[in-house]
């Protein structure tokens, strides 16, 4: 605890029980949780304080009770613990553990898009602390960003196991309805059976699939309509969301968030396996890279594992094609180009690859490289990220909105394409063509942020002339072909071929992007 949180607290605040109630911390459907001083010792707790209407409910009550019970004994690091019940008081409470932090939900867009294997990091603790819980035959039901901490020396803290239940049971409802999160529920649970273990698997894989991009797997406008989104609904490829992420990572996140459980990983410790498999096969020393230093200095931390992981994917792609491999060595060479576009190995490699590969070679990794995958490199060649870095917390400065650029032109992936499957690859001349035409180069610490996409409209054939549909937030200078104009006026009789769009916000470098117009159909421009 801080040292701050000794002091007495004002005789003039609320109190329940021995405890003298101070700022709310959050609020849910059964509870509010407070930051609260026990009058004894001056030390400070996380109170969470049951709504009355709510505590009247007997299962809620008698289930409440015996899963306080329950988590008071899972002593664990990254389990914040149960310190004092008071069911006698008037409303009931809780006394927990008081991270010093915020969840999950507030730290995620400080995390670096260019290093989602920070994410990663995250995951790995909770992890261990559902592998703590599973061995004691604890599920937690309920993993959503909200309910993970991480405090401001990077320790991550898994909270409220309030819908956590024993494996010997069967199924946890109350009244008929199903408990959990939709957006980070199980299909299992959203269907209403039997839940495992593996059903946090799912959830904490749908939980890093917000960690690295930002957005929710299965989000719809509906609960019940998100809930049968996660039983139903094919997930969209992450690497879609996230053309940074490698292929390897994508396909553990894909393994996790298998609608059969039994495709999933079957326990916190195989999956925990696969991600330190992965990291160390990037050639991250994972006692030196942690979550703690990484908030403690995010731009040294971030630029040193770029540079370790950019040597590291170099020298297993000269291993890969010295052996021949050429669907490996793509892959290898594919993730170089998305984190180190600058990296002069790239062009060594490429030449490399394609000198050491026979004509019939070629033809086969053209095979194995699908259409869909070949489009999605092609896309990946017009995206242009920019961001700039956004400090923890402590450093002083609130995070920013992430700031990017995607522009997507239908001319570039031809519409009768399939998406790219997690983890594929493309041929080496495709791949060529898409670094050659990378404009950024990759920088340390950087979330993304607000997608422009130009995606085209049908329109009077006739038309000779082409128009310009803006939809663009306020505090965005908007500038067409070095003239800067309007963006809540759409821009009309404008000549057709290609124009340059420029954008600045106060604060971060300005984008620039070539905008294709055509005469027949108008072209339309959004910001988010």
């Amino acid at each position: 605890m801080p040292s701050s949180a000794r002091r007495p607290a004002p005789s003039s605040r609320p109190k329940l029980g021995q405890y003298v109630l101070g700022v709310p911390l959050g609020r849910g459907a059964t509870a509010q949780v407070f930051r609260a001083t026990r009058k004894s010792d001056g030390v400070e707790v996380a109170l969470k304080v049951f709504h009355p209407d709510v505590w009247e409910e007997k299962e809620l009550k008698r289930r409440v009770v015996k899963e306080a019970k329950i988590v008071s004994e899972l002593e664990h690091p990254n389990i914040i613990r149960v310190l004092d019940t008071h069911f006698d008081c008037e409303p009931p409470a809780l006394a927990m553990e008081l991270v010093d932090g915020v969840s999950l939900e507030q730290f995620q867009p400080r995390l670096p898009y260019i290093l989602p294997e920070i994410g990663a990091l995250v995951v790995l603790d909770v992890l261990a602390a559902l592998a703590h819980a599973h061995a004691a035959n604890v599920i937690h039901r309920d993993l959503k960003p909200a309910n993970i901490l991480v405090s401001k020396c990077g320790k991550v803290c898994v909270a409220d196991f309030g819908l956590a239940k024993t494996t010997n049971l069967t199924q946890a409802t109350m009244s008929g309805t199903v408990l959990g999160s939709p957006d980070f529920m199980s299909p299992e649970q959203a269907l209403g059976d039997v839940v495992t273990p593996r059903s946090d698997i799912f959830s904490l894989s749908a939980v890093l699939y917000f960690l690295v991009t930002g957005t929710r797997p299965f989000s719809r406008a509906s609960a019940l309509s998100t809930l049968a989104a996660v039983s139903r609904v094919e997930i969209e490829p992450v690497q879609r969301r996230n053309p940074k992420l490698s292929p390897e990572l994508a396909r553990i996140i894909h393994k996790g968030l298998a609608k059969d459980a039994t495709d999933r990983f079957q326990s916190a410790d195989e999956y925990a396996q696969a991600l330190r498999a992965y990291l160390e096969s990037l050639g991250l020393d994972l006692t030196q890279l942690t979550l703690g230093a990484w908030v403690s200095s995010p731009t040294i931390v971030t630029a040193d594992a770029l540079r370790t992981i950019s040597e590291s994917l170099a020298a297993r792609c000269e291993r890969a094609i010295a052996k021949r491999e050429w669907t490996a060595a793509l892959e290898l060479l594919s993730h170089l180009g998305q984190v180190a576009p600058e990296s002069g190995a790239i062009p060594r490699l490429i030449d490399a690859l394609e000198s050491g590969q026979s004509r019939e070679r070629r033809k086969l990794a053209f095979v194995r490289a699908s259409a869909g995958v070949a489009g999605a490199l092609a896309l990946v060649s017009v995206v242009v990220y920019v961001a700039r870095h956004v400090r923890f917390e402590s450093d002083g400065a609130k995070p920013a909105a992430p700031v990017a650029i995607q522009r997507q032109d239908e001319t570039v992936v031809p519409a009768k394409q399939e998406p790219a499957a997690p983890g594929s690859v493309v041929p080496a001349a495709a791949l060529r063509k898409a670094i050659a035409k990378s404009q950024v180069p990759a920088r340390a610490a950087t979330p993304v942020a607000p997608v422009v996409s130009a995606v085209s409209k049908p329109a009077d054939e006739k038309q000779q002339r082409g128009r310009v549909e803006l939809t663009i937030p306020p505090g965005i200078k908007v500038f067409w072909d070095g003239r800067e104009i309007d963006a809540s006026q759409p821009i009309t009789n404008v000549r057709p071929g290609e124009h340059n769009l420029r954008m600045e916000r106060e604060g971060t470098p300005p984008i620039n992007s070539t905008i294709d117009v055509k005469a027949s159909e108008p072209t339309v421009i959004k910001v988010r």
